[in-house]
């Protein structure tokens, strides 16, 4: 199973819907659940919901085999506390996704340390589900609780204080 989540953002994130829809025709018999917010699904053959509550998200980041992600600091956290190396794709302020580029500027900090790969048109996704096989695309590096390395990166970013 692939679990998309697109975050909370008001803004839409139809690059990334749009890469989905094409997976799952890329795809048609792997199982696909998005999270997609405030974007438009009209017309895709998609299945999902806007939001799903901590207990139900947290579960099918626990169970998919393969997780694609916009790059928010939380849902980076805990897809890694939750053991999984997610595949992210920032938000862009140039396609009018968020007012910055801060989701790009964490998830490159974060691929830096081995906690993600980063993803930005549906032939990455494709290619990197197929270079690692599903049972791969798990946390390559082990992880205990919020590792002192991305606690350190949130306080520099201004997101968190330690």
């Amino acid at each position: 199973m692939i679990f998309v989540t697109v975050g909370n953002a008001k803004q839409e994130f139809g690059r990334l819907i749009d890469a989905i829809s094409r997976l799952q025709a890329a795809l048609p018999e792997e199982v696909i659940h998005v999270q997609y917010g405030y974007s438009s699904i009209d017309g895709m053959n998609i299945r999902g919901q806007k939001f799903y509550d901590k207990v139900v998200f947290e579960d099918l980041i626990l169970k998919c085999d393969v997780l694609i992600t916009h790059s928010g600091a939380g849902t980076l956290v805990t897809a890694i506390r939750l053991g999984k190396f997610p595949l992210v794709w920032p938000r862009r302020k140039i396609f009018k996704e968020h007012i910055n580029d801060h989701q790009l500027e964490i998830c490159s900090e974060f691929q830096r340390l081995g906690y993600c790969h980063i993803v930005e048109s549906f032939e990455d996704i494709l290619e990197s589900i197929k270079i690692k096989t599903s049972k791969d695309i798990v946390v390559e590096k082990k992880v205990t609780a919020l590792d002192l390395e991305i606690g350190k990166l949130l306080k520099d970013l201004g997101l968190q204080k330690l």
